[in-house]
């Protein structure tokens, strides 16, 4: 895993140099995850295209994100979004000017309901259509804020990969090194306009990333189907073949 330094988005990595349960290591410059790129400076725009040579951009913003806060594009770019989630949901989209603390579910709650929606799992279907097929990387995956729904297509990439819990929890609390900043601020922010200790404390916590929301996730997925390994097969519906493939072509990728 490699921080990668944008001036227009502060929670970037590459997900090369993440070892596996065999010893082999994801090569850098073929995953990238990242918060939204809509407010990336021309300098970005050129490391992301001729540096990182990024090839695709999947947007997992819903469509309401994607049209008011949309992405600056970069010339030569294939761009997707298939989001996760449908609608504006309190704690993902952090659109907090007008929400209630006590209609703020938990993240765990909702990355739980993410990961057994009919929707999510159309999208994960059309994601790793695009993953899987190396001709489409270096592939740039974002949300809002690069860690929530990014952290799910994470964990399901690196499990696919072989990667063990312990490096998956590794990268996915990695986002806390640029998140918890920015919490801070807007705790503050919030606690200053509404004076509501309560809502600004609910506010943080959805800015940060706690091992206990993966993990939600992940038992929604055991208790519903068995195990991830189930799920990526035969609810994702990617083969062992493909599966097998897909671990041979990006072990050896130079």
């Amino acid at each position: 895993m490699k921080r990668i330094e944008l001036k227009g988005a502060i929670n970037v990595r590459d997900l090369g140099q993440t070892k596996n349960e065999d010893g082999k290591i994801i090569p850098l410059g073929l995953f990238i995850r990242s918060d939204s790129l809509r407010k990336i400076t021309f300098g970005d725009k050129f490391k992301l295209k001729h540096k990182l040579k990024i090839k695709t951009v999947i947007d997992l913003r819903n469509h309401k994100e994607v049209e008011e806060k949309p992405d600056k594009k970069i010339r030569g770019v294939t761009y997707y979004n298939f989001p996760l989630i449908e609608e504006v949901a309190d704690g993902i989209t952090h659109e907090h000017h007008k929400h209630n603390p006590s209609n703020m579910p938990g993240l765990d709650k909702l990355y739980a309901e993410i990961v057994v929606s009919e929707f999510a799992i159309n999208s994960f279907k059309k994601i790793f259509d695009v993953l899987l097929n190396l001709n489409n990387a270096p592939v740039l995956f974002h949300c809002s804020v690069g860690k929530d729904r990014t952290g799910l297509v994470t964990m399901l990439l690196l499990h696919l990969l072989d990667v063990d819990e312990k490096r998956i929890a590794k990268d996915y609390l990695e986002s806390n090194v640029a998140c918890i900043p920015e919490s801070e601020r807007v705790y503050e922010r919030v606690l200053e306009k509404t004076m509501n200790t309560t809502l600004a404390t609910k506010i943080r916590e959805t800015y940060i990333v706690d091992i206990k929301y993966l993990n939600a996730a992940i038992e929604a997925i055991n208790e519903r189907y068995g195990s991830v390994d189930n799920y990526i097969k035969n609810v994702i519906g990617i083969t062992d073949e493909q599966k097998a493939e897909f671990k041979s072509k990006v072990y050896s990728y130079k």
